[in-house]
């Protein structure tokens, strides 16, 4: 996501934020494991669970590819995602969408007891349309 949001920064830089908040959970040995698909079926499976990349993708406005055994493909937002049945389906791609630098802000939180090892009492992402031109008028 670093490298997205430097090399495209007027259309993904939000994809640093994304990545400064993958940063902040659980632990590296568990992020060079898990995968976002898997994450997002730990929340697709448990809707208590607190996912953070679950409520980064739906902030910006992503898309999940679902496909199934038949060969057809289902796109559908994170939230969507929750309400289906998964059975003999696999998330395939992750679309993120393309945010004009110059129009939205993104900024994400994520209050814990200590920096690691430790579910977040809370977790927020907040997207911001601004007038950049205006004096960042919202």
């Amino acid at each position: 996501f670093y490298k997205l949001s430097k090399e495209h920064a007027a259309k993904f830089s939000y994809c640093k934020t994304l990545a400064d908040h993958i940063d902040l959970i659980a632990n590296v040995p568990v992020r060079n494991i898990g995968t976002i698909a898997g994450n997002l079926s730990m929340k697709h499976e448990n809707l208590e669970f607190p996912s953070d990349v679950f409520l980064f993708l739906e902030l910006v406005g992503s898309k999940l590819l679902i496909a199934d055994g038949t060969g057809i493909d289902q796109t559908m937002s994170p939230l969507e995602y929750l309400t289906i049945d998964m059975n003999k389906k696999l998330i395939v791609k992750i679309i993120l969408p393309v945010l004009d630098d110059n129009v939205y802000i993104t900024r994400s939180y994520k209050i814990m007891p200590r920096a690691q090892n430790a579910h977040a009492f809370v977790n927020a992402g907040f997207i911001f349309k601004v007038d950049k031109k205006n004096s960042y008028t919202v």
